[in-house]
């Protein structure tokens, strides 16, 4: 701790320009590299003395992003730590190396440290300069006597031809031939005249449906993209809308229809393809129809075939929008699937009047969820979230494996719950919240990421923060006596960082024993019940039962002890009615034990509202009014106790 400590005071204290000297530190060059790539950085010491410690800044040159969790020592630390973090509203790097030990590193020269950046697609020459290095003695003094900057070099490799056009009726932009480097992303927007719709987009040969736009993802070889435009005036066009699904889920496929004459019926058959399977009876009119049927059956071949008619030749309403939907179980597989209306007919009384079909698809995305929610209570109470997107800007491994498909879904906003209700909706860009009006221990959250699709919602987040003032929110702890054993069990509302809970006896309320080790859940919102059986028996004395629990990190929490009499004559304490009205608490229970009654209520998290004693409690039924003046509206806990037993229950303000 004392070397870490010299490390952040000597910042101010030293400065250095580069020269020959014992103890340096180069950054070495890296040339050649691909536009785009990711570079890696080798960081060297040559030390003529011992040294226990270091620190440097790296300000990143233009373009260049710090690849996070990249930095790993080179193999000359002996029992060292090491970090990586930017600064600087991320403009730069600092790297800090210490030893809790005061330990000092290996050798006298090589590579001490390396990191990773992600570099731009522009080529070039990139300054990697070392600011405000460190190296500490055991003492504590800096013993650099020199630096050595580095450099990166870029250069364009292969780089390839994306050749783009539309037809009549709208533009792709960009469109001609693109230069696209190695690796690089590349995005077509389509953009319809008025009165025009797409029609069909075709990359490198096969049909991607009719999305408003497409992305070529780490391009490695030349492509063709081409759109097609269809007018909406002066057609009977039947259409089916693209739609984006989970792997596995079942998708809802919308039929429009776009009519200038008016029409009786419609049918078509769609090829499903493979992986895909019709939801038998799920296919419904939309509320365009008057007197009309529906139905769907599978043909041989997987080909779902739509008819829906009027048995007295009725119209269908309108000149536009959904006719009909259906749902599709979708496959195990992501990608874009074409769904291609065949046989297709549009009819008035008398003949087909259909003009143009439009090709729609199904595509098939893992819709992450937002990543690493956290949560903290400021000062004036209020809790503030934040979170991560659900894949990484620079298009990570998580991204592509999730995402690296056709017509891939695209994030559009996140929506935050509170205790299971949707507190609002943010747009993507959003990654904060400040709720001013939760309640502290009675309030958790998570976050679910919104994507383009009419059922696009991400899962929840797989971290839930709750503001539970003890890490486990305990709304139960009892136990009663069995035939030869004691049963004893416990129920909690919410935990966080929950590692285990400690259960110990005693028969004197002094000495306590072990009994068991139960594991927690970590951290989770839903409720969870606990229960053991002790075989453990005592007819003459009461046995307590002590609660305790530990929190990953350590730190433990102990409840109150509860009571058990197995001998024929307990406490028979029961609690029948609670009742809160105009500040006044009424609690109605029996006590068959002639002893003093406790009365306490308290909130979720703990926090005593009020204490109350009976002296001398008859063996009879009692009706108690207590005041509670200013009560809060929340959940909170009544608790009974005498000194056989103690009861629990909720009420509701």
């Amino acid at each position: 701790m004392i070397s870490r400590l010299y490390i952040v005071l000597l910042l101010s204290c030293f400065s250095f320009s580069v020269i020959n000297a014992q103890n340096s530190l180069i950054v070495h060059d890296v040339l050649g590299v691909s536009a785009g790539n990711v570079v890696l950085i080798e960081v060297e010491v040559e030390n003529a003395d011992e040294f226990t410690a270091f620190q440097f800044d790296i300000p990143l040159p233009a373009g260049f992003d710090y690849v996070e969790e990249s930095i790993s020592f080179a193999g000359r630390e002996t029992d060292h730590e090491l970090s990586g973090n930017l600064i600087n509203e991320e403009s730069a790097l600092r790297i800090v190396s210490y030893s809790g030990s005061n330990a000092t590193y290996g050798g006298t020269d090589g590579n001490i440290v390396t990191f990773e950046l992600q570099a731009p697609l522009a080529e070039g020459t990139y300054d990697l300069i070392a600011e405000n290095v460190i190296l500490s003695s055991t003492e504590g003094d800096n013993i650099l006597t020199g630096t050595q900057d580095g450099l990166v070099e870029l250069i364009l490799t292969s780089q390839y031809i994306i050749t783009a056009s539309s037809g009549e009726g709208g533009i792709i932009e960009p469109e001609g031939e693109i230069e696209i480097v190695h690796g690089a992303n590349q995005t077509f927007e389509f953009t319809p005249d008025e009165g025009y719709q797409v029609d069909n987009v075709m990359v490198d040969g096969e049909s991607v449906g009719n999305p408003p736009n497409y992305t070529f993802y780490d391009v490695n070889d030349n492509h063709d993209i081409s759109v097609t435009f269809i007018s909406l005036t002066g057609k009977n066009i039947l259409s089916i809308n693209s739609v984006t699904a989970s792997p596995e889920s079942s998708a809802v496929i919308e039929i429009v229809i776009t009519n200038e004459d008016p029409f009786v019926a419609f049918q078509f058959d769609i090829p499903l393809p493979e992986g895909f399977v019709y939801e038998p009876g799920t296919v419904q009119l939309a509320g365009r129809e008057t007197n009309h049927s529906i139905e769907a059956s599978v043909l041989d071949g997987n080909i779902l075939r739509v008819l829906s008619y009027s048995d007295n030749n009725e119209f269908f309403e309108g000149n536009d929008g959904v006719v009909a939907t259906f749902q599709l179980q979708t496959s195990e597989k992501t990608g874009t699937f074409v769904l291609v209306p065949e046989n297709a007919l549009i009819t008035d009384l008398e003949q087909n009047i259909l003009t143009n079909i439009i090709s729609g698809a199904v595509s098939v995305a893992t819709l992450l969820p937002p990543r690493n929610l956290a949560g903290e209570i400021d000062d004036d109470g209020y809790i503030y979230l934040t979170w991560d997107p659900p894949f990484d800007e620079n298009k990570s491994d998580e991204y592509h494996n999730n995402y690296e498909i056709k017509g891939s879904p695209e994030l559009v906003g996140y929506n935050v719950y509170r205790n299971d209700e949707v507190l609002l909706t943010l747009d993507p860009e959003t990654t904060t919240y400040l709720d001013d009006e939760g309640v502290l221990g009675e309030s958790h959250y998570y976050v679910t990421a919104l994507y383009t699709n009419p059922e696009g919602e991400s899962e929840r987040t797989d971290d839930v923060f709750s503001t539970g003032a003890l890490p486990v929110i305990l709304l139960e702890f009892d136990a009663e006596c069995g035939q030869d054993e004691i049963d004893v069990w416990w129920t909690t509302a919410a935990e966080i960082n929950n590692d285990y809970f400690l259960l110990e006896r005693s028969i004197n309320y002094d000495q306590w024993e072990y009994v068991t080790t139960t594991y927690g859940q970590g951290t989770t919102s839903v409720p969870m019940h606990y229960s053991i059986i002790d075989n453990f028996y005592n007819d003459i004395n009461s046995v307590y039962y002590r609660l305790t629990q530990y929190d990953f990190d350590g730190a433990e929490t102990i409840y109150e002890p509860i009571v058990v009499n197995c001998s024929q004559d307990n406490g028979g304490l029961s609690l029948h009615n609670i009742h809160y009205d105009n500040n006044r608490l009424r609690v109605s229970f029996l006590s068959n034990s002639a002893s003093d009654v406790t009365l306490e209520v308290y909130s979720l998290s703990g926090s005593p509202f009020l204490q109350s004693q009976i002296k001398g409690v008859c063996k009879h039924s009692i009706n108690w009014l207590v005041e509670l003046i200013d009560l809060p509206e929340g959940v909170y806990l009544i608790s009974l106790s005498n000194r056989q037993e103690k009861v629990v229950r909720k009420f509701v303000r």
